[in-house]
């Protein structure tokens, strides 16, 4: 997947964290040849590196591992960081600002909808954005708010 950062409404910011959560932590790792793998390793070295200090710096900055955060222990050979999602994370942060390419998902809150447009809209990178929503007036005014 392509998902950078998550941004989520504060009323639901902990009933969706928790469930995020949950499927990060029975995402199954492996070989992306056996079946059932969902994720596999990194490209190399080099990115299983970027992205250990990606998070590393973040924790130093605040965040809060939730789950992963670490080299997968379960693979002696290659490149595999487990599934990771961070809290307490901020707009400033590298994390949230820079693309990790790599299994780690920060999550940050909102109250209202121009702040969440204008916290989506605060990065240099923009390849894709999604809105989830029951709201079909919510998704159209998203459409012309998004500015990538």
């Amino acid at each position: 997947n392509c998902a950078e950062r998550v941004y989520v409404q504060e009323e639901v910011a902990e009933k969706f964290s928790k469930l995020l959560v949950e499927k990060m932590r029975n995402t199954k790792c492996g070989v992306p040849t056996d079946e059932g793998v969902q994720m596999c390793g990194l490209v190399n070295k080099d990115q299983l590196d970027k992205v250990s200090a990606m998070v590393e710096r973040a924790v130093a900055a605040g965040a809060k591992v939730e789950c992963g955060g670490r080299k997968n222990p379960n693979f002696k050979a290659g490149y595999h960081y487990e599934p990771t999602v961070l809290t307490n994370v901020k707009q400033t942060d590298e994390i949230i600002q820079q693309e990790v390419f790599g299994p780690v998902l920060p999550i940050m809150t909102f109250k209202t909808f121009d702040e969440a447009m204008a916290l989506s809209n605060d990065c240099e990178f923009g390849l894709a954005s999604s809105i989830f929503t029951t709201n079909a007036n919510t998704v159209a005014k998203a459409m012309t708010s998004f500015k990538f």
